[in-house]
């Protein structure tokens, strides 16, 4: 959830505005702050709805919003818990306190059920749902951009929403991922496929791309424990939502450990049909790197 993904400038902050109103310099004294850092995390929380500016003599006083105080809440009743159980832990949305994740996630689904796919949210609904985004690190992400709308989309009885952002890109999250639930669990899943994406292999015209053993599962362990990597600390972004490595070196070593262990042919479009009739792959067909690809 969003207090353990915070900073510790932004904690700072946060917890040093409590209900008060303070000016720039009144903030920096009380946290001790470098100026330019301070002024970085304010921007930060600002852009997420955390914190407010309002103009006053002249100057500029910051306060939390009612997210902020929401988030204050949340982190009091965390620390009470303490027993690292996020999906349990209470959730505030614009000041209703919801016991867990899961009872919030409802209150939203009800909030859906009057909408149709395609549909727009209400700017009441809007403000609602758009809360939700704090409480993982790619809806922080979004809301750091700028989120021009919410579109509800519905798929087998199922409700995504397609989160538009100001620079016109946008992401589809399912309503089952919205409040971060059982964040470690799709963290992971969205690891494997943000390497799977890094791949991106296309055939030159006139040929398809058969995968021998071993396949990419296997390669993505053996790569993993080869080079120890932590899968908790590997940074990923959903960009036009497809997860993108964002690690450059990983990324190349990757790649690099793929084209060498991965057995791929290229086959003629041609012979497709044949070599499905006879249940074989062509053995001779050339490798990817004789083609450039």
């Amino acid at each position: 959830m969003i207090y353990k993904d915070l900073t510790k400038y932004e904690s700072k902050v946060i917890n040093t505005l409590g209900e008060n109103l303070m000016y720039l310099g009144e903030l920096e004294e009380a946290t001790e702050i470098e100026y330019n850092i301070l002024k970085r995390v304010i921007k930060e929380l600002t852009a997420i709805n955390i914190i407010s500016v309002e103009p006053f003599k002249g100057r500029t006083l910051y306060k939390l919003t009612d997210a902020g105080k929401d988030l204050i809440k949340q982190r009091l009743e965390a620390m009470k818990a303490n027993n690292g159980d996020t999906f349990n832990q209470p959730v505030y949305l614009h000041g209703t306190r919801f016991k867990d994740a899961q009872e919030a996630r409802e209150h939203v689904e009800r909030i859906l059920q009057f909408y149709s796919d395609g549909d727009l949210l209400s700017p009441k609904d809007f403000e609602i749902i758009q809360s939700c985004l704090i409480f993982t690190d790619n809806g922080r992400d979004l809301l750091n951009i700028g989120v021009l709308n919410i579109q509800v989309n519905i798929e087998n009885g199922s409700y995504f929403l397609k989160v538009v952002t100001d620079t016109d890109d946008y992401d589809i999250i399912p309503l089952a991922r919205l409040l971060g639930e059982r964040k470690t669990y799709f963290h992971k899943k969205d690891v494997k496929k943000a390497f799977f994406n890094a791949i991106d292999i296309k055939p030159p015209k006139g040929f398809t791309i058969h995968n021998n053993p071993p396949f990419f599962g296997d390669l993505f362990k053996l790569f993993i424990r080869k080079h120890k990597v932590t899968i908790d600390q590997v940074k990923i972004k959903r960009i036009n939502n497809k997860e993108e490595l964002l690690d450059y070196d990983l990324k190349e070593q990757w790649l690099q450990y793929y084209s060498t262990y991965s057995n791929v042919v290229l086959i003629p479009d041609s012979e497709i049909l044949e070599i499905q009739k006879e249940g074989r792959i062509n053995k001779l067909n050339r490798k990817l790197a004789k083609f450039g690809v």
